[in-house]
């Protein structure tokens, strides 16, 4: 799971936790097809959107009507961090549902729209280098993957992703991981 010379993690990489999906229906996309990817199909093209955190709330607002008024700075803020804080050479972890592992990877694209009709229509390229099982990890960087957000900025624990895409052994791994939240499955 390797990918090409050049998808190295530039100096100063963020490190960024995904979900794909509430029960891993974005894994086959993420992994077969090597990108990373949000919903929110109903606010379309993100790169039409003034690159503003306000015109991003304005149109998340917009495109769902029905969001409670004190989820919109949350929700409206990930596609804005998509599309303007993740950055080329940033680093992504993608704990999957479906195989229990933490695929780790290099974001290698610019934020690209693949249109209304697909899912998870907001992309960005990644080229996976490698995937650790969950208990390769801390009980606290599992607790900061298991984000409720779908996409999150890893800070706490970004040495131990670090460390694990390098192919560092495991300083405290999980013993059992039936303790972890909900989003990790």
């Amino acid at each position: 799971m390797s990918g090409p010379e050049g998808a190295s993690p530039r100096p100063d990489a963020a490190v960024w936790g995904i979900h794909g999906g509430r029960h891993g229906e974005a894994d086959e996309l993420f992994l077969s097809e090597g990108v990373v990817a949000l919903g929110w199909d109903a606010m379309g093209n993100l790169a039409h959107i003034p690159g503003t955190r306000d015109a991003f709330k304005t149109a998340f607002q917009q495109a769902y009507p029905e969001a409670k008024p004190g989820s919109i700075p949350t929700m409206a803020g990930q596609p804005y961090r998509f599309v303007h804080e993740m950055h080329t050479g940033d680093v992504v972890a993608y704990p999957s549902k479906v195989d229990r592992e933490v695929h780790l990877g290099v974001v290698t694209g610019d934020y690209a729209w693949s249109g209304q009709q697909a899912p998870y229509p907001h992309r960005r390229a990644v080229v996976w280098r490698t995937s650790v099982l969950r208990t390769h990890f801390s009980q606290g960087a599992l607790y900061e993957m298991g984000s409720a957000m779908s996409l999150f900025q890893i800070r706490n624990n970004a040495e131990e992703v670090f460390d694990a895409l390098a192919g560092k052994s495991a300083t405290t791994p999980v013993i059992d991981d039936s303790t972890l939240s909900a989003n990790l499955g």
